[in-house]
């Protein structure tokens, strides 16, 4: 699917259209078309379906979640604390695989660091160390910005 389905509902149309390319493993699909064309779509979301959007997406499965992190990246609607999401995003995925995708973004967690809870930074820190623990990675550079951000935090 290549246009986001005609429906009232944006989230609904949105969560339509992540299940309709959950299999398309292509970068350069997702890179060229998924992420601008979503990007362009979650930009149009007033508040209210900000809101409803960020309560929302957890009930849907890891995929879709996942599908969601890069689009989060690159939106700059003012009612989503786009970067959070990304890094909640993270703290949501299992998969070792895609959390080591997710780690190499982390700098972005970088900005707003005086809206968001120490505890969010915390977790996205130990996660960090469990990953590079499971996979026997050295994630001390990202660990390494994490910990400088937590110098921030309140």
């Amino acid at each position: 699917m290549n246009q986001i389905p005609n429906d009232k509902n944006k989230i609904n149309a949105l969560q339509a259209y992540l299940e309709a390319n959950k299999y398309d493993d292509e970068g350069d699909s997702w890179i060229l078309g998924h992420i601008p064309t979503l990007k362009n779509f979650m930009n149009t979301f007033n508040k209210a379906e900000c809101d409803k959007l960020c309560a929302e997406i957890w009930n849907w499965n890891e995929q879709n979640i996942f599908n969601l992190a890069d689009i989060f990246l690159e939106v700059s609607n003012p009612h989503i604390d786009s970067h959070y999401m990304y890094g909640q995003i993270f703290l949501r995925i299992d998969s070792i695989e895609d959390c080591e995708y997710l780690i190499e973004n982390m700098q972005v967690l970088n900005d707003k660091v005086s809206t968001r809870p120490k505890q969010f930074y915390l977790d996205v820190l130990e996660k960090i160390k469990s990953i590079g623990n499971k996979i026997d990675r050295d994630f001390s550079y990202w660990l390494g910005k994490i910990e400088e951000i937590l110098k921030n935090v309140r």
